[in-house]
């Protein structure tokens, strides 16, 4: 024991925390940083863009991953201008427990001012969805066609990861 809240366990090769005994709910055995390549995709046509910047950092802790990403396009390429937009190569796949949660976007260079972008997670996927909130609407897909070639993502966010490392 570390104390009234912390409990070592060399066994499981973690530390149980909140507790005085063990509750494999409340075990730490899992915490993991790194790096991963995202990508912008267009989800209908074939394209292979370019980029100034492609940067992703994650740490994941339990099943809670955290995301940091920086890409910038220096060429959208040539999806179909209908095509959403889509960020590629999370380092793990999403899995939504309940409603998916939306994550902070920065975006430069596109063609539709004065709205909120938000990164959505798609259940089952490496991938996070673009989309802008507009006056008391639902969200609304960004568009290939929303993009200039030089557009640039910064979005920060967290989702989960039902998987446990064995």
């Amino acid at each position: 024991t570390l104390g009234d809240n912390l409990l070592f366990d060399a066994s499981s090769k973690g530390v149980y925390l909140g507790v005085t005994s063990e509750t494999a709910s409340n075990l730490l055995d899992d915490y993991e940083e790194g790096s991963f390549t995202p990508q912008y995709r267009g989800s209908a046509g074939s394209g292979t863009p370019t980029y100034t910047d492609q940067v992703g950092r994650y740490t994941k802790i339990g099943r809670v991953v955290h995301i940091q990403i920086r890409l910038v396009l220096s060429n959208k390429s040539t999806y179909s201008s209908g095509a959403t937009v889509e960020i590629y190569g999370l380092p793990f796949s999403v899995t939504n427990v309940g409603a998916p949660p939306p994550a902070s976007v920065e975006l430069r260079q596109i063609n539709l001012p004065e709205h909120t972008a938000i990164a959505s997670f798609s259940d089952g996927n490496t991938f996070c969805h673009i989309k802008f909130l507009r006056d008391n609407e639902n969200p609304t897909q960004c568009t290939h066609a929303d993009l200039e070639n030089n557009a640039v993502f910064i979005i920060n966010g967290s989702y989960i990861h039902e998987e446990r490392r064995k």
